[in-house]
């Protein structure tokens, strides 16, 4: 259990960046995740132009000369077959000020930017107008972060849209990866200015890098004008932090209310702590959460406890191989070694197979089955269609129980058992969850369109859950290792 002061100072500012952030991100994550997609479609294009032989222009990095010594590669790229100029450059990071303040930046990289720990880049290229420039890297061979600028030469206004990565013969799907201003405001650039963004993402620990050469690509655009593509090549040591990384196998098993959780591994890098698990397959329960991981470490009379992780699930990375695996991102650790490690949570949250589902009537606006009594159904706004409804929740303990948010699928079933694709909702209300640390309360809503014709269906429809706060509360610690045995 952890001091309650701490909790709380943690809790109130996560909810005022919550706050403080909520319009910029949605505006920045959508456009960047449609960037996203159309990158990756032009991608398959011109990697299938390639395979048929076709001879593609090379494109063209502009070095940083001032800064950079050049070491011609006679070879290519091995992904797209483009010959490739490397070069390594001879300047040392000084940047860290223009991203230490970012408005999403996380304490390990803030950790890394404060420690000098940016592997420096400065490798630049020019096209149309924008000068796009990676200033610098850093991974931990799980974790990637990259820093970089545009700046628009032009006299229009243009806008980063999105965004993809490659390492050798490895390409990112963008699935879980994510894009940060390094200042406030929104991702437009104006005509003879630069703004200062952050990339992030997460790399297979399993895959085997045989090159050390990375490739990050941009898209830009720009009012009435197609997209532009432009890409920077780099290398990208995977090993940096090897001597620094400490990792171990732990292969022993917690079980709370019947259901099992193999913890796999720990692993302790500079930029964050990983603990890999998996849920056991047999459990009778669909485990969606572990309430408040704590990994306690230890060494001689000092003591740390790290925090709150951000969970990889195979829903938001592209890592397992497995769906009931999962990934535990905690920040990194103090100690420089370890003479115990243990891991306490104070239960999951988790459903049975058969609580994995709501059904409406919606001809009566009613639901006629919920995991719970605290769902209701109103429509979304009094203007709404009939077919447009916001699903509400209170939930108590809130804060302390770290509580997450609902998830549905996106189709539904009527009563003959036919699908149905949901429809983008034009309710006032969207999806969200937020919690006030005064009251210890949490208000869930989900928004979700059945569409103007869902009326006339057969009654009534049932949508599947994904994720559901429905917690077993079962405080139980388990040692992970100790040097003494």
């Amino acid at each position: 259990m952890w001091n309650k002061e701490e909790r709380i100072l943690s809790d109130d500012a996560h909810e005022m960046k919550a706050n403080s952030e909520q319009v910029r991100e949605m505006k920045l994550t959508n456009a960047v995740q449609r960037g996203i997609e159309q990158g990756k479609r032009r991608q398959k294009k011109r990697l299938l132009s390639y395979g048929g032989g076709a001879f593609i222009t090379a494109v063209v990095i502009v070095l940083f000369i001032l800064s950079s010594i050049d070491f011609p590669d006679n070879g290519e790229n091995s992904l797209t077959g483009q010959p490739v100029t490397r070069s390594v450059t001879t300047k040392s990071w000084s940047d860290s000020d223009l991203f230490i303040e970012a408005p999403g930046l996380n304490k390990a990289l803030g950790n890394v930017l404060s420690n000098d720990l940016i592997q420096p880049v400065y490798q630049s290229t020019e096209k149309n107008g924008y000068r796009f420039e990676v200033l610098g890297a850093v991974t931990d061979g799980r974790k990637l972060y990259i820093l970089y600028n545009i700046n628009n030469k032009t006299d229009q206004m243009i806008y980063h849209v999105g965004e993809s990565f490659r390492y050798g013969s490895y390409e990112d799907s963008g699935l879980g990866a994510s894009t940060e201003l390094a200042q406030s405001g929104d991702s437009y650039i104006q005509p003879n200015s630069t703004k200062n963004f952050i990339y992030a993402t997460n790399l297979p620990e399993s895959k085997i890098y045989t090159s050390h050469q990375a490739i990050y690509e941009i898209n830009v655009y720009k009012e009435n004008q197609s997209q532009t593509s432009i890409e920077v090549a780099f290398d990208l040591d995977i090993n940096r932090f090897a001597s620094q990384t400490d990792s171990f196998d732990i292969n022993k098993t917690m079980q709370i209310d019947d259901q099992k959780i193999h913890i796999n591994k720990v692993v302790y890098t500079p930029l964050h702590t990983y603990l890999d698990l998996e849920y056991d397959s047999s459990n009778t329960k669909d485990i969606s959460q572990l309430i408040n991981p704590v990994l306690i470490g230890k060494a001689g009379e000092k003591s740390e406890k790290l925090f709150y992780p951000k969970v990889l699930t195979p829903s938001n990375s592209d890592l397992f191989s497995k769906e009931n695996q999962r990934t535990l991102v905690f920040y990194s650790s103090k100690l420089n070694h370890f003479d115990s490690i243990a891991l306490n949570i104070q239960g999951i949250s988790a459903l049975e197979e058969e609580q994995k589902k709501i059904v409406i009537d919606l001809s009566k606006n009613e639901i006629v089955q919920a995991p719970d009594n605290d769902l209701q159904m109103i429509k979304s706004s009094e203007e709404a269609d009939v077919g447009d409804v916001l699903f509400l929740r209170e939930i108590e303990n809130a804060v302390t129980l770290r509580s997450g948010s609902m998830w549905l699928d996106s189709q539904f079933q009527d009563a003959d058992g036919v699908s149905h694709d949901q429809e983008p909702s034009g309710g006032v209300r969207a999806s969200g969850f937020s919690t006030s640390s005064k009251d210890d309360i949490g208000e869930d809503h989900y928004s979700y369109n059945f569409g103007a014709d869902a009326v006339n269906y057969p009654q009534p429809l049932t949508i599947k859950i994904k994720r559901y706060w429905n917690p077993i509360l079962e405080d139980q610690t388990l040692q992970l290792y100790s040097s003494s045995k």
